[in-house]
């Protein structure tokens, strides 16, 4: 197998255009929030979420029972840490395709090299788990995945309707699997890790978006460290929170203003723009009516009945204000980690955990990084834009070739060329037959490519052509977007081999901020 090594850069966030308008991610990495932000650091204690809600034993037998279903059981250290003091670290995300974009593999490297960390320091046992959104509903961000280049969309076979939407954990993707498989097989490069990354696929179920997702997780991360937790399996353990969530729904809803009002305080725009709740009807989310619900309520209170007798065969499912207290109340997590979006509402919905007596886990910056081969490297110092000027690239070629100094020979061909259409137009100024118009512009649509050729290959010669800078940009932001947020992890395990994950759990530090550039080198290169 071809040994490669993997090195790192960091870039800050203020240097990459996709970050540089985060005024979130801009005030941590220069610390203009002090402690206003529930940032986890080094010498915060370790203090996880709790809740009147936690109840240890129950939840292991969800997460024993949940992670033995899908191939990834839990051992003995684990189950006995989390009946005892085990505290977690938790990322999640929808269950996509092939995992998904990237950042979802960064958000699970997060939590193992983060955990590590923090077990170093701590007594109790530090358990890294990732939460699978299985009831979340956005179809059209799970369905799709891009591997070399080509995207594989997935579609959805009936039709989808407002506020119904079905849950992606339950869309089952049995008649994709031969589409999936094809697929993979005509996009990955026939390197000796081919067979190896169809196989790991081929041996999925693919009952459904989650179960796939959590098989794949399980088979990447084979240490036996990361817990996996299903949203829907924790439904019975969230209840509870939730029904008290709706008998005091107006002192939520207070508390959220007071959150949202509080980023705007700080110069953010609030990402939550409301307080909801969902509950699951046959397989689909449905988002519930609040008002009525608490007219529900208030006649139960008249008649004497109680809440139960109202909501007892409800299957709720909380929307993205009450997911992360869900998970705090039921959980004993000591930080959750985070995309930037993400982290800005996990901070606008901190006064609602007062009114729900839960204590609340700390926060952490997933790591962010892009991934630049030797050959995109190469082209990159070609054109004098390495290390983060690679984060321009799609903008320079947007306005390729720019201002260039060309060689007095190819100047003179432009000015001649300027010069005859002048005399031209001087010619036939006044009684200009029409055929005439026809003649300068095509004479002129050729003089500009011939001037187009001409510049594009003065830069060629010096490695600043066309090709190369769209070989950067295509790298760094493949379909127009950032790499991360794009490419599939197998893009990079099909040319790499599981080495690749391997050394990524070695090469990341957490508590660098900013984005990592992650060069792949051949072993033995400088």
């Amino acid at each position: 197998m071809k040994a490669i090594k993997l090195k790192t850069l960091s870039c800050p966030y203020r240097n990459i255009p996709d970050y540089a308008a985060n005024k979130l991610l801009i005030d941590l990495e220069s610390n203009a929030l002090n402690k206003s932000f529930p940032l986890f650091s080094l010498n915060t204690p370790l203090l996880s979420s709790h809740s009147e809600f936690l109840n240890r034993s129950e939840l292991a037998e969800i997460l024993i029972s949940y992670n033995k279903s899908i191939g990834n059981p839990l051992s003995k250290i684990q189950t006995d840490a989390i009946l005892s003091s085990g505290r977690f670290i938790v990322a999640g995300q929808q269950p996509g395709l092939l995992t998904g974009p990237i950042y979802t593999i960064l958000k699970v490297i997060s939590v193992l090299i983060l955990s590590e960390i923090i077990q170093s320091k701590s007594d109790d046992p530090i358990l890294p788990a990732f939460w699978i959104a299985s009831e979340d509903h956005d179809i059209l961000e799970v369905n799709r995945c891009t591997i070399s280049g080509q995207q594989l969309i997935c579609n959805y076979r009936d039709t989808l309707e407002t506020d119904t939407i079905p849950c992606v954990g339950f869309i089952p993707l049995d008649n994709c699997r031969d589409s999936i498989l094809k697929f993979l097989s005509s996009v990955l490069p026939a390197s000796e890790h081919k067979d190896w990354v169809m196989s790991i696929v081929a041996e999925c179920s693919f009952e459904s978006y989650s179960v796939m997702f959590a098989s794949l997780l399980g088979k990447l991360f084979k240490s036996g460290k990361l817990i996996l937790i299903d949203a829907v399996s924790l439904h019975p353990l969230m209840k509870p929170v939730i029904e008290k969530a709706i008998a005091c729904w107006s002192d939520l809803e207070n508390a959220f203003n007071e959150g949202s009002n509080s980023l705007k305080s700080y110069g953010y725009d609030t990402p939550l723009e409301s307080l909801n709740l969902f509950e699951i009807v046959d397989k689909k989310r449905c988002k519930m009516d609040m008002s009525k619900v608490q007219k529900n309520i208030k006649q139960a209170e008249f008649s004497n009945s109680t809440c139960d007798d109202i909501f007892d065969s409800r299957q709720y499912s909380p929307g993205a204000a009450l997911r992360l207290i869900c998970q705090d109340a039921v959980i004993p997590v000591l930080v959750t980690v985070g995309g930037p979006t993400e982290l800005l509402y996990q901070w606008q919905i901190s006064p609602l955990y007062n009114v729900l007596s839960v204590r609340r886990s700390a926060l952490f910056p997933r790591i962010s990084a892009t991934f630049i081969e030797d050959r995109i490297r190469h082209s990159a110092n070609c054109w004098n834009l390495y290390p983060d000027g690679i984060f321009t690239s799609l903008e320079l070629l947007e306005n390729y070739p720019g201002t260039v100094d060309l060689p007095d020979e190819y100047q003179s061909i432009k000015i001649s060329g300027d010069r005859l259409i002048t005399e031209i137009r001087h010619v036939f100024k006044d009684d200009r037959p029409p055929w005439m118009n026809k003649i300068e512009n095509s004479l002129s649509y050729q003089l500009n490519k011939l001037y187009g050729r001409l510049t594009d290959e003065h830069l060629s010669s010096q490695g600043k052509g066309r090709a190369e800078l769209e070989k950067i940009a295509g790298a760094v932001y493949p379909r127009r977007n950032l790499q991360e947020r794009e490419v599939n992890i197998f893009h990079f395990l099909g040319r790499y081999g599981p080495q690749f994950l391997d050394q990524l759990l070695d090469v990341f530090d957490p508590f660098l901020f900013g984005h990592t550039i992650v060069e792949i080198k051949n072993d033995g290169e400088d």
